[in-house]
């Protein structure tokens, strides 16, 4: 079991959060739209049992969840397709079974790439409500040096400004940090409030993993930064 009781728990209050968030009023009469990214460098025994759990879970959590609009996102590296999957399919492993098989050889072993996804989801996701992203671990949030805190100025450092938006996303960034520009550009401004990362023994938010973006891992926004 992928989810134990106590996660299950955890899935549903950051779940209520998300439906909650000032970015996700509801419109009149709109039905409900989720999304279920899988990341397919993974292994596909543990997102099979993953997302059957969390699936079911939330089913069994909300009525808002028994009748919705869900697609399944299936992301290998830049490569990234979508299916619109019902969820009663996904329980019975239809989602698994409509895996490209070029698509799973071709996934790196370095996992999600958080730019590419962030852009995706963006562009093409922007009415999903709530985005849980199916991984099997955290080593693609641990960027590999701080952005340019200088360009960005002092509200690279303040939390509520990186929550807000209000920090600017259009300066220059060494190309070695263009993945998580990019990836900062998606979250703001309304995807940080709508995902959510599974991985097997924690559970991440679009914010957290903001902050954590804009600290680089172990870097200068000591204060402020995101804890994973």
């Amino acid at each position: 079991m992928a989810l134990t009781p106590l996660r299950i728990l955890e899935l549903n209050k950051r779940v209520d959060k998300i439906l909650h968030a000032p970015a996700n009023a509801p419109a009149g009469g709109q039905q409900l739209e989720i999304a279920f990214v899988l990341d397919l460098s993974a292994d596909r025994a543990y997102l099979d049992e993953m997302l059957r759990d969390t699936v079911r879970a939330l089913k069994a959590h909300d009525k808002i969840f028994q009748n919705v609009r869900s697609n399944v996102v299936y992301c290998s590296g830049e490569r990234i397709t979508t299916k619109v999957t019902p969820m009663s399919f996904i329980q019975m492993g239809k989602a698994m079974e409509d895996i490209d098989v070029e698509q799973i050889e071709s996934a790196p072993d370095s996992g999600l790439d958080l730019g590419a996804l962030c852009a995706y989801l963006k562009l093409y996701h922007a009415r999903s409500k709530c985005i849980f992203v199916l991984t099997s671990g955290t080593d693609f949030m641990d960027s590999e040096g701080a952005m340019n805190t200088a360009a960005y100025g002092d509200a690279a450092c303040n939390r509520d400004a990186v929550i807000r938006g209000d920090v600017p996303i259009h300066v220059e960034q060494p190309a070695e940090n263009d993945g998580i520009r990019k990836a900062i550009e998606g979250l703001n401004p309304f995807l940080k409030y709508r995902m959510l990362i599974l991985t097997p023994d924690k559970m991440v938010s679009g914010t957290e993993l903001l902050l954590k973006l804009m600290a680089g891992g172990e870097g200068s926004c000591t204060a402020d930064k995101g804890r994973l």
